[in-house]
């Protein structure tokens, strides 16, 4: 897992989906307020890519349930 800054050409107004399909958005309608994204390596070609609203406490969580 990754911690990316959001802007504008990161993703910050995807709303859902891929532009790139590499990377695949959750919906979030709230996240053009959001700063943070997480990218989840599941070791597909395709990474979900999940903005919570608390990103501290998730990265922790995958951290502690993580096989790698």
């Amino acid at each position: 897992m990754t911690r990316s800054q959001l802007t504008g050409l990161t993703g910050k107004w995807r709303i859902w989906g891929s532009s790139d399909f590499v990377h695949w958005w959750n919906l979030d309608p709230g996240r053009p307020k959001k700063e943070v994204a997480l990218v989840i390596n599941a070791g597909r070609r395709v990474l979900p890519t999940i903005t919570p609203d608390d990103p501290d406490t998730v990265a922790r969580i995958l951290a502690e349930h993580s096989t790698s």
